[in-house]
C-alpha cells in the first residue's frame, strides 16, 4: 500500500504558540505513522529561516508555486490557520485553489476565538473570499460549535465541517527539562500561577498583574509565571505596574512549557476570546487546576469567570488557593486523543479509502 503524502501548511516556531504547536505535535504524530508522508511549508514569522523539516518561502507567489508543485506530486494539503483576519483568508483561498487540481483533498483548520466575530463583520470583498474558500475547500476544521455555525451562515455544508480540538494528548514532560532559572521560581514563590499569552490585549495580560497584586494581601510568597514574551516587557509595556513577584520566561520549547505548567499552582487563561485552547486542555491533562474566563467553549474540569471581571477573577483564584472552591478532577493524562484519529479518518476519506468520520 502506497503511503499518504501529506503537505501541512502554517506557522512553525519559533515563536511556540497554539497553532505553531498543533502543527508541530501533529508533524511528529504523523512521524509515528507508517502509512503517512509528511513535509512542512513554513507560513509563520520564522518562514524565512532555514530551520531542518521546514520549507521556507519568499512570498505570495513562491507560496502559490510550491503549493501548486506538491499537490502535483499527490500531496494532501493540510492548513493550520487563525481565521480572523484578510491574510488568513487568502492562505486559505491558495490552498483551497491548488487543491482543485487534486480533488479538493485539502483540509483547512480555523483555530481563533476571535474568527467568528471578524467572519460576521467582514467587509463584502472579504466575505467573498470567505465563500470561495468554503466552496472550494475539502474539508473545513474548526474548535467550537460557534465557528461551526458561523461558517454554515457563511454557505458551508454542515457534513462538510467537522469540530475537532488542538489537543493531541501528551506524556509526561521529563524532569530535567526545567531550566535553573525557572527552578528558582518556584523555590522562592508558593503559591506560583501562571499562563501562556502574548501582550495582546485578548490575553488579559494586566488582569493576571492586578489579581497577583491583590492576592498577594493573602498570600505574601505568591509567584506569577507568564510564559511568551521577555523581561523586556516590563518597561516597554507595562512600566511600574508589574510587581516584582511576576516574571516572564520569552519563548521557550513546548517541552520546557509543559514542565512549567506541570509545576504551577494554578493556570490561568484570562483571554477575551479562545477557540478551544492548546494550554488549558494541557494544563487540565498534566492534573493543574485551571481559572479560565467564560469564552464561548471551555472544557469540562475549568473554574470559570465571566471574563473582564477582576473581583471575580481574584476571589476564584483566591477560593481555590484556599480550598473554598472546588475543582473538578483533572483530565486523566493520556497519550492519544480522538482528535489525530478524527483528523486520520478526514485524510483517509479524501483520498478515497473510506466513508469518513462522524465528527458529532
Amino acid at each position: 500500500m502506497s503511503r499518504t503524502k501529506v503537505l501541512l501548511v502554517g506557522p512553525y516556531p519559533p515563536p511556540y504558540g497554539g497553532l505553531a504547536v498543533q502543527l508541530c505535535e501533529w508533524q511528529r504524530y504523523l512521524a509515528q505513522q507508517a502509512d503517512y508522508e509528511c513535509l512542512i511549508v513554513n507560513i509563520g514569522e520564522s518562514r524565512g529561516g532555514k530551520i531542518p523539516g521546514c520549507i521556507s518561502i519568499s512570498g505570495y507567489c513562491d507560496f502559490l508555486r510550491t503549493l501548486h508543485g506538491f499537490v502535483q506530486r499527490g500531496y494532501l494539503i493540510h492548513l493550520l490557520t487563525n481565521g480572523h483576519n484578510a491574510k488568513s483568508w487568502l492562505c486559505s483561498l491558495a490552498c483551497a485553489l491548488v487543491g482543485v487540481r487534486n480533488h479538493r483533498r485539502t483540509v483547512l483548520v480555523f483555530g481563533s476565538g476571535n474568527a467568528p466575530d471578524y467572519m460576521k463583520h467582514a467587509g463584502p470583498v472579504v466575505r467573498l473570499l470567505i465563500r470561495w474558500v468554503i466552496c472550494l475547500g475539502g474539508r473545513l476544521v474548526c474548535r467550537n460549535e460557534q465557528m461551526r455555525q458561523t461558517l454554515i451562515a457563511c454557505g458551508a455544508a454542515p457534513e462538510k465541517i467537522a469540530i475537532i480540538p488542538g489537543f493531541l494528548g501528551l506524556e509526561p514532560p521529563a524532569p530535567e527539562a526545567l531550566p535553573s532559572r525557572l527552578q528558582e521560581i518556584f523555590t522562592r514563590h508558593s503559591p506560583v500561577l501562571g499562563a501562556t499569552a502574548n501582550l495582546d490585549p485578548e490575553y488579559g495580560i494586566p488582569l493576571m498583574l492586578q489579581a497577583v497584586k491583590e492576592l498577594q494581601k493573602m498570600f505574601p510568597r505568591i509567584g506569577l509565571v507568564i510564559i511568551g514574551p521577555g523581561e523586556e516587557a516590563k518597561s516597554q509595556i507595562f512600566e511600574s505596574e508589574i510587581p516584582d513577584h511576576a516574571y516572564f520566561t520569552g519563548p521557550l520549547p513546548h517541552d520546557v512549557v509543559l514542565a512549567v505548567i506541570k509545576r504551577l499552582t494554578l493556570f490561568l487563561r484570562p483571554t477575551y476570546f479562545d477557540g478551544d485552547s492548546l494550554s488549558v486542555r494541557e494544563a487540565l491533562a498534566l492534573g493543574v487546576p485551571v481559572i479560565a474566563s467564560d469564552t464561548d467553549y471551555r472544557p469540562e474540569g475549568v473554574v470559570l469567570f465571566r471574563r473582564g471581571q477582576i473581583n471575580e477573577f481574584v476571589d476564584k483564584i483566591g477560593g481555590v488557593l484556599s480550598k473554598n472552591v472546588p475543582v473538578s478532577d483533572h483530565v486523566p493524562l493520556q497519550s492519544s486523543s480522538r482528535s489525530a484519529e478524527l483528523l486520520l479518518s478526514i485524510y483517509r476519506e479524501l483520498a478515497g479509502e473510506g466513508e469518513g468520520a462522524r465528527f458529532s
